[in-house]
């Protein structure tokens, strides 16, 4: 812990470091700041009449530390990254003799500081405040920052070995999930390909919703807000999902099925965020979903992936928000292998889609509270919505 007096506006204010602080409560936190570190260098933002320092400001209303620090750093450098908290800055004005105590500002605040692990870098295009970006030496941050003695005690935090750790730890994770990744690419199914050829009679080709998505906001389980759809095919959700005002975020692997399902969107006018990636490299926003939908996709992922995948889904949701899941029956007429988790790895595949039973499901999703396990119902053609024999759906809340 590191304490000082400093003046604002000329009058006297105490700063204190407060490494690894638990923040309580987030609304008596003013302002949000980075150590963006990449290639060993610290990436630092010139504001207008500010000079250079570390990227940070405000947190807007409504928003979460996590969601506030993401922003503003893309704002200020065009970076994007992982992020690990490390303390915070108690700024503290009771000294100060013409505080205003009805004003924007708490008596005592705080600013929040990350470490950021540089991941991307974009154009630099001078879009909000600030002028420059630059990449400096640890070393040289006494001589290009003009700021108090504190900025130093936070950099030497950002860079001490315990998130050196950390990063590593990461980065072995990570290559050892690609590497058993290219160890079953052989065996996974080629996505473009399959979506290539429309007209193939494929019942899930069809631009209709799930029924048992139909009957999550029949019953009003879903009230509209942000959704995150993890592998949306052709956009048939999607579509759903946004004519009945939600805000959508849909990602696929595959580029021909985003081609389609941004056709499809485009007939009805309707406003879509179709994200061509891989799952488990979303760049994702945090506590920022009220649902996280997911028709078909994770039968086709494998087991080394799965706590990845459900990390993906406790971090994109709100407290309260939903998790729905449509996958293959376990020995269904669909298919859905009934192999062990060890048993795809000696015999390197899928099998088509791993199938699970409601038991199963339960236990990979512990974490979250079941609202409802149940077959689909197989609903006739004819009908606007889409249900077959062999899947089975899955509703699930986030614990607040």
């Amino acid at each position: 812990m590191k304490s000082m007096i400093v003046e604002w506006g000329g009058q006297p204010v105490k700063l204190t470091w407060l490494p690894d602080y638990n923040i309580k409560d987030e609304d008596v936190v003013t302002s949000v700041h980075a150590i963006c570190i990449q290639n060993n260098k610290i990436v630092l933002s010139k504001i207008k009449n500010r000079g250079f320092n570390y990227p940070g400001g405000h947190v807007e209303k409504g928003e979460s530390l996590e969601e506030a620090i993401h922003r503003e750093v893309y704002e200020e450098a065009y970076i994007k990254g992982d992020i690990t908290y490390i303390g915070a800055i108690e700024v503290d004005h009771k000294d100060d003799q013409h505080f205003k105590m009805n004003g924007k500002y708490p008596v005592v605040g705080y600013q929040a500081f990350y470490r950021m692990d540089v991941k991307r870098c974009d154009p630099f295009l001078r879009e909000n405040e600030s002028l420059a970006r630059i990449w400096v030496e640890p070393s040289e941050i006494p001589y290009v920052i003009e700021d108090h003695d504190i900025v130093l005690t936070i950099l030497k935090k950002a860079l001490s070995e315990e998130y050196e750790d950390k990063r590593s730890s990461n980065i072995n994770h990570d290559h050892l999930m690609q590497m058993i990744d290219d160890y079953l690419n052989n065996s996974q199914i080629h996505w473009d390909d399959f979506y290539s050829n429309r007209d193939k009679k494929i019942p899930f080709f069809e631009n209709k919703p799930d029924e048992n998505l139909v009957s999550y906001l029949a019953r009003g389980l879903l009230n509209g807000g942000n959704v995150l759809e993890l592998g949306c095919g052709p956009g048939r959700n999607a579509i759903y999902l946004a004519d009945n005002h939600f805000h959508v975020d849909a990602v696929d692997l595959s580029e021909e099925s985003l081609k389609w399902a941004a056709e499809r969107a485009n007939k009805r006018n309707l406003k879509i965020n179709f994200i061509n990636q891989n799952l488990f490299k979303l760049d994702i926003k945090e506590s920022h979903y009220d649902l996280v939908y997911d028709s078909g996709c994770f039968h086709h992922i494998a087991p080394h992936r799965r706590a990845d995948y459900i990390h993906l889904v406790k971090d994109s949701l709100k407290p309260g928000g939903y998790f729905a899941i449509t996958c293959f029956v376990e020995n269904g007429p669909l298919g859905g292998s009934d192999i062990s988790d060890w048993e795809v790895y000696r015999v390197k595949s899928l099998q088509g889609g791993l199938g699970f039973t409601e038991d199963k499901l339960k236990r990979i999703f512990h974490d979250f509270d079941c609202i409802e396990i149940r077959k689909m119902k197989n609903v006739h053609e004819d009908e606007l919505v889409f249900g077959v024999d062999g899947i089975l759906t899955a509703i699930f809340q986030k614990r607040a």
